[in-house]
Parts: structure tokens; C-alpha cells; sequence
């Protein structure tokens, strides 16, 4: 049985924070995986949910979290440069945490900055 989420934010400059959420299995996980979405309020039946559960029932650690979609003033290459720095952010944030990320996932958008 995985343990409980932890919710966590990583400042961005002069933005709005990074959110994400930290799902861990039960026993020390095997390796880190970084999930990146463009699925807004992925609840518990999306198939992000689903890829972290079984991700951390195979006893990886896994941090998710969405992209923000664009505003109208950004460019898709602003935005692909944007999720980049998202997924930078987020892998640093693992290794300084935790162990960095050893599996990179990412869906959409994120997919491409993967």
C-alpha cells in the first residue's frame, strides 16, 4: 500500500508556484520517476492517477505535476521552454529532496519537453 501524497510547491521567478504531488510506496523506493501532464485536476480515475499508482505499486517514487496552459502572449516555443524549465525545476527539486529522477514521463506538451 503506497503511503499518503505529500503536496509540493516549487517557487518559480516572478510566477505562480509549481505544484506538484509526491507519491511514494510503502518501502524505500527503487528509483524516482517525473510524470509531467497537460490534464487539468487529474483526479483519481485519470490515466495520470492511474500510471503513478501502478509506477509506485512497482515501488517507484514518483513526482507529478501539470503544465499551466498558455495564455494567448506566449508562443508555443515560449510554452515548450516553459515546460522545460517546469521539468528542470521538478528534477532538481527530487535530487535535492530525494534521488533525482530516473524515469522521465511526460504526456501532450510536456511529452515534447521530456
Amino acid at each position: 500500500m503506497p503511503a499518503r501524497p505529500e503536496h509540493i510547491t516549487m517557487p518559480r521567478n516572478g510566477e505562480t508556484d509549481l505544484v506538484a504531488r509526491l507519491d511514494l510506496p510503502a518501502v524505500p523506493p527503487i528509483a524516482f520517476a517525473l510524470v509531467a501532464h497537460c490534464f487539468p485536476h487529474s483526479d483519481e480515475g485519470s490515466p495520470v492517477s492511474r500510471l503513478s499508482a501502478e509506477l509506485t505499486e512497482a515501488g517507484f517514487g514518483v513526482l507529478q505535476f501539470e503544465f499551466t496552459v498558455s495564455d494567448s502572449r506566449r508562443t508555443a516555443a515560449d510554452d515548450l521552454r516553459r515546460a522545460a524549465d517546469d521539468l528542470r525545476r521538478a528534477a532538481e527539486w527530487l535530487g535535492e529532496h530525494r534521488r533525482g529522477p530516473q524515469l522521465l514521463v511526460g504526456h501532450s506538451l510536456a511529452g515534447a519537453a521530456a
